[in-house]
């Protein structure tokens, strides 16, 4: 479900023909009907304040602590027709919408919903991504250190 943002101008302006209240009760409604919801976000338009990036991380981790939405996924704004620029903004934003992991009540929902073996092997692969992405920051960081006297450039 793209839903991009939690901001009704930001909804407006990428002329999506939805309304930001409608959003959760749309997302909870198809999940008590049986269905897994999927939520995409977009992550720094170059017209959206820090309080609006916030109001959408917010509802991210809200649909996912929740239960509504089973998945998540954020993507990171680029104008159409241009490559996406390495040192944009939104790297630095999007680790905080995945940071929904450390709440209690998402992984409470996460285990409630397991039904098959195949859910628990799902989250397995997931939470060895994260793992694995820990370990090489960790490790390049190190490297880093050690190879710059103690400092990182």
């Amino acid at each position: 479900m793209g839903i991009e943002s939690a901001n009704q101008r930001t909804i407006d302006q990428l002329d999506k023909g939805q309304r930001s209240v409608d959003i959760i009760p749309i997302i909870r409604s198809m999940s008590d009907a049986g269905l897994e919801p999927h939520i995409t976000m977009m992550s720094s338009y170059p017209w959206e304040t820090e309080e609006e990036e916030q109001n959408t991380i917010r509802l991210f981790h809200y649909l996912l602590q929740k239960g509504y939405a089973k998945t998540g996924q954020v993507s990171i704004y680029s104008p159409p027709r241009t490559a996406p620029d390495p040192n944009s903004i939104g790297h630095s934003r999007v680790p905080r919408y995945y940071d929904v992991y450390k709440h209690p009540e998402f992984w409470y929902h996460k285990f409630k919903d397991m039904h098959r073996v195949e859910d628990f092997t799902y989250l397995l692969r997931g939470g060895r991504l994260v793992v694995e992405e820990h370990w090489r920051k960790f490790w390049h960081k190190k490297h880093l250190t050690s190879h710059t006297g103690g400092t990182i450039q």
